[in-house]
């Protein structure tokens, strides 16, 4: 689990089979992408052709928002 706040890390942190990973802030769903691409190849949480389960919010940067949940191709 990828988040840019350090409290939703701490909290991710206690579920089990997630590993959370804290990032800079970014400025829209396709930079968050990206950014989680670069981070699950170069950690080898996955390979190249694996799928991920994105969630995110939309509008961005509301907390709380969680709206949108789409399967990526890494």
């Amino acid at each position: 689990a990828v988040t840019t706040e350090p409290a939703t890390y701490r909290q991710l942190a206690l579920v089990w089979g997630v590993i959370p990973v804290l990032v800079d802030h970014v400025p829209g769903y396709d930079a968050m992408l990206a950014v989680v691409r670069d981070l699950i190849l170069k950690r080898k949480y996955a390979k190249s052709g694996d799928c991920i389960v994105m969630t995110a919010g939309v509008p961005w940067d509301v907390s709380g928002s969680t709206n949108l949940i789409k399967v990526e191709v890494v």
